[in-house]
């Protein structure tokens, strides 16, 4: 009899933990046969394995599969103006594990899917415990399936940093929660390593920091030195390309070989909708929007989340519109937003219903190799 109790409560007390795990899972495999499904129309000459891999293995996933079979060249001659793209512009970390697992699966891209799903589960675990700080456990099950449902949720499992990132932000912000800021400064030299912004996560961490305080700097303690384990991160990879290339900031230099060149974010929202293409116009009005719903939630939004979703727009934003869909998926401050904002159960049907045609759609296109994001 102690024995059932105790199993029952054990499922009681996890039963939302398995709904997560099961919503990924299930999504995945949609999304999976809806990705073979569109490769197999137009590439009909593919075995089974070769679609479900390249579904997941789009674009900037051939990169990080070179990077974890073959490192980084070393190349003190290399000039990012002379307009080729090379390995420099990914950060370590991601094809670093794709080549460790690679002693497991055999496959760097089966390794790399493997990161991105664990990666994601992870993620949204780590998103519904931080989302009880705030809502109850019904409104916290809403974000997830914002998450999971979002247009391009299916990125979170392709060959990308994406879920890696997110997992690493997450955790972050969790223990600052739990006031465990060792494991905060672990996170964060390790989400350093991961993306570009990586490491502006020790502004909003830091006010976090302040916030716990209640600003009383006279309360401050060591602790606090555990933040600088982030820039740490981006002084390592810094040094690394230094090393390689001569150049500290050649992960920010080479970025001129995407067409990537330094604005602003209205002067480049100008220019897509006076003179860019469709897609490019798409991703504009798509960046808008998100800016939008935060701003409609600012003011039931932590200040910390509120300057992360700030500097994760604007700063890729103020180059270019490209690849804002993975830029804006991984802001997870706008799914609490959508809770917040969104009120009765007829908007909330409605949404959900978009987010998934709209993600079935780009899944064809993202599955059969088209540029959606870069």
């Amino acid at each position: 009899m102690t024995s059932l109790i105790n199993r029952t409560s054990f499922f009681s007390k996890y039963t939302n933990y398995i709904k997560i795990i099961l919503l990924i899972l299930v999504s995945r495999i949609t999304l999976s046969f809806i990705g073979i499904t569109s490769r197999h129309f137009l590439q009909p000459s593919e075995t089974f394995k070769q679609s479900l891999l390249s579904t997941w293995a789009q674009w900037d996933g051939g990169w990080y599969r070179i990077i974890a079979e073959h490192g980084y060249d070393i190349d003190h001659t290399y000039n990012p103006y002379f307009g080729y793209q090379t390995t420099y512009a990914f950060y370590p970390l991601y094809p670093k594990l794709m080549k460790y697992l690679n002693f497991i699966f055999h496959d760097y891209i089966i390794s790399g899917i493997f990161i991105s799903t664990i990666s994601s589960i992870v993620a949204c675990v780590y998103l519904y415990k931080l989302s009880t700080y705030y809502f109850d456990q019904k409104k916290s099950m809403e974000v997830i399936k914002y998450v999971v449902f979002f247009p391009a949720s299916f990125m979170l499992s392709c060959v990308l940093t994406e879920s890696l990132y997110l997992v690493l932000v997450l955790m972050c912000f969790y223990y600052s929660k739990k006031n465990k800021w060792l494991l905060v400064g672990i996170c964060g030299f390790f989400l350093a390593l991961t993306r570009n912004i990586g490491v502006f996560i020790i502004i909003p961490l830091f006010i976090e920091y302040l916030m716990c305080k209640k600003f009383k700097f006279l309360e401050i303690k060591y602790n606090i030195l555990f933040l600088l384990f982030i820039p740490c991160g981006f002084v390592l990879w810094g040094m690394y390309l230094y090393y390689l290339t001569g150049d500290f900031l050649m992960f920010k230099n080479i970025q001129v070989a995407w067409e990537r060149v330094d604005s602003d974010p209205i002067s480049v929202l100008y220019q897509v909708f006076s003179r860019g293409q469709f897609q490019e116009r798409f991703w504009a009005l798509f960046t808008i929007f998100a800016i939008s719903i935060q701003l409609l939630s600012i003011k039931k939004m932590p200040i910390p989340y509120s300057v992360f979703t700030a500097y994760s727009i604007l700063i890729p934003l103020s180059t270019s519109v490209i690849s804002m869909i993975r830029f804006t998926l991984v802001i997870f401050p706008l799914y609490f937003a959508l809770v917040n904002i969104l009120k009765n159960n007829f908007a909330k049907t409605l949404v959900v219903y978009v987010m998934l045609v709209l993600q079935g759609l780009l899944m064809v296109f993202w599955s059969s190799g088209y540029a959606l994001s870069f």
